[in-house]
C-alpha cells in the first residue's frame, strides 16, 4: 500500500494487487468479480499488467477506513493521525499516524513479506516518507516544520546617527492555517526590543519585526537580544575627518535562532546608508543568498560636510543672482561715466579742425550721436574699412565748436565702430534730418 497524508482532507491510498500468473490464467473470472465487489464507490481500478491490479481511492480517515476494508474484505483498518505542538518550536508541529489493517481474507499464507503502507507526508513533513507494517500498528511520527517563502532584513543608518531594522517573514497562509499561531510565537520579540504586525494576503501572510536603536551599537543589542548571534556595527576608517567620513558596515542579521529548522526559499538583506553615504553600488547595499552579509566600505560627508556643502552653494546661487539683477544697473553706471569722460574731452577742444584736412561743409550732431558707419572688409593682416559720414545741416545761428573722430577697434570678432561728433552750441531738438551722405 501507498498513502498519501500531505493533505489530511483528502488523502489518498493505493493499493496494489499481484496474484500468481498461473492461477489467473486458470480463473480469469475469480478476479474479476473480486474487484467489482472490492472497488469502493468512487474508486478508480488500473490493471498495469495482466496478473497486477492498482484500487486508488480519497477521501479523510474515516472515508479511508471504510475503503480499505471494502478493498482487502477485512474489518477495523484505522487509520489516524494526531497532531500536537513541537516543544522546541511553536511554528512546528508532530504528526502520529497509526495505520493498522489485515489482509488475512485475500493475502497468499506463503506470502512473506506482509502487508506494508509506505506513507507519503509532502509540504515540510520530515521524514518525506515512511514505511509502517501494518499489522502491528506501530506509530510513525512525521514532524511538520512548515517553510518559509521570504525573508528580507532592512537596516537604516540616518544622517543623525539613529539606525533602525525590519525583518519581514513571508509564509503561505495554507502553512500558517496548520500551525495555528505558531509563527506569531516563532517571530515574536520582547517588548523592550522590537514590535511584531502581522498582514493576511490572499495567499501569504506577512510577518514583520521591527526595531530602532539611537545610534547602531543600541539597535545591534535590541537586534541580537531578539537573533541570536547577529552583528550591527560601524566602525571609522582611519581616513575620516570633521568634514568626510569613510566606514565600514558590518550588518550580519544571523536568524538560525529564529527560523530553526524551516527551509527559507530566498533570504535578502538590504542596508540603506545615511544620506551622502555611497558604495560601489550607490547608497544602499544589497545581498542575497545564506549566511552572514559581507562586510563593506562606504564614504560620504559627514553632517558638518554637508553643511558647508550647503553654504557653498548658497553663497555661488547669490552671487549669481546679484550678478543677474544688477547687471543692467551696472551698464547703465558705465554707460553714464563713459559719457562724462567723452564730453569732458570735447569740451576741452575750442578750435574746429577739417577731418583729415578735407572740409564736409556744416556737420552737426546733438549730444553725441554717431554720424559714421563702417564696414570692416577682409580678416588679413591688412584690412579694408570703409567709411561714410551723413551730412547733417547746421541748425540757424549754430557754430561748430569742435570736430572728433573716435574709431573702436575689436580684435575678435574684427568690428570696427567709428563715431563723428561734432559739438556745437545748438540743443539736441534743433538738429535737422540728415541729407545726404558722403564716402571716405
Amino acid at each position: 500500500m501507498e498513502t498519501d497524508i500531505s493533505d489530511l482532507s483528502a488523502i489518498t491510498r493505493t493499493i496494489t494487487y499481484v496474484a500468481d500468473p498461473q492461477k489467473v490464467g486458470e480463473d480469469q473470472g475469480v478476479y474479476d468479480t473480486y474487484f467489482e465487489t472490492a472497488t469502493p464507490s468512487g474508486a478508480q481500478l488500473a490493471s498495469p499488467t495482466s496478473t497486477s491490479w492498482e484500487l486508488t481511492f480519497t477521501g479523510d480517515t474515516d472515508a479511508i477506513d471504510e475503503a480499505t476494508d471494502q478493498a482487502l474484505d477485512t474489518t477495523g483498518s484505522t487509520l489516524s493521525i494526531e497532531s500536537s505542538p513541537n516543544q522546541s518550536d511553536p511554528a512546528s508541529i508532530i504528526a502520529t499516524v497509526i495505520d493498522k489493517t489485515s489482509c488475512s481474507t485475500i493475502c497468499s499464507p506463503s506470502n512473506s513479506v506482509g502487508l506494508v503502507d509506505t506513507i507519503t507526508a509532502k509540504g515540510g513533513y520530515s521524514p518525506a516518507t515512511a514505511s509502517v507494517d501494518v499489522t502491528s500498528g506501530e506509530p510513525a511520527t512525521f514532524i511538520l516544520t512548515p517553510p518559509i517563502v521570504s525573508v528580507t532584513s532592512e537596516f537604516a543608518f540616518d544622517l543623525f546617527g539613529s539606525a533602525s531594522a525590519t525583518t519581514s517573514f513571508v509564509v503561505d497562509n495554507a502553512m500558517v492555517a496548520v500551525v495555528g499561531d505558531g509563527f506569531v510565537k516563532l517571530f515574536t520579540p520582547a517588548s523592550d526590543s522590537g514590535k511584531l504586525t502581522v498582514e493576511k494576503g490572499d495567499k501569504q501572510t506577512t510577518f514583520t519585526v521591527r526595531f530602532s536603536g539611537d545610534d547602531a551599537t543600541a539597535l545591534s543589542a535590541k537586534y541580537g537580544k531578539w537573533a541570536q548571534g547577529s552583528d550591527v556595527g560601524i566602525r571609522a576608517d582611519s581616513s575620516s575627518n570633521f568634514f568626510w567620513a569613510a566606514s565600514t558596515y558590518v550588518v550580519s542579521p544571523s536568524l538560525t535562532s529564529i527560523v530553526l529548522g524551516h527551509e527559507v526559499k530566498k533570504n535578502t538583506t538590504v542596508v540603506h546608508l545615511p544620506f551622502g553615504q555611497t558604495t560601489s553600488s550607490g547608497g544602499t547595499f544589497t545581498y542575497s543568498g545564506g549566511g552572514p552579509t559581507p562586510s563593506f566600505q562606504s564614504s560620504g560627508p559627514t553632517l558638518a560636510g554637508l553643511v558647508l556643502i550647503g553654504v557653498l552653494l548658497l553663497l555661488l546661487a547669490a552671487a549669481v543672482l546679484v550678478l543677474v539683477r544688477f547687471r543692467a544697473q551696472a551698464k547703465r553706471i558705465l554707460d553714464r561715466a563713459s559719457a562724462r569722460t567723452r564730453a569732458s574731452i570735447a569740451q576741452k577742444v575750442d578750435t574746429a579742425s577739417p577731418l583729415f584736412g578735407i572740409p564736409f561743409g556744416p556737420l552737426y550732431v546733438g549730444s553725441f550721436g554717431t554720424l559714421l558707419s563702417a564696414t570692416h572688409v577682409g580678416a588679413s593682416r591688412r584690412p579694408l574699412t570703409l567709411l561714410s559720414i551723413a551730412k547733417v545741416p547746421a541748425p540757424p545761428g549754430s557754430k561748430t565748436r569742435a570736430s572728433m573722430l573716435t574709431v573702436n577697434y575689436t580684435r575678435a570678432p574684427r568690428v570696427v565702430n567709428p563715431s563723428l561728433f561734432n559739438i556745437t552750441n545748438a540743443p539736441a531738438s534743433a538738429v535737422p534730418a540728415p541729407t545726404s551722405t558722403q564716402g571716405i
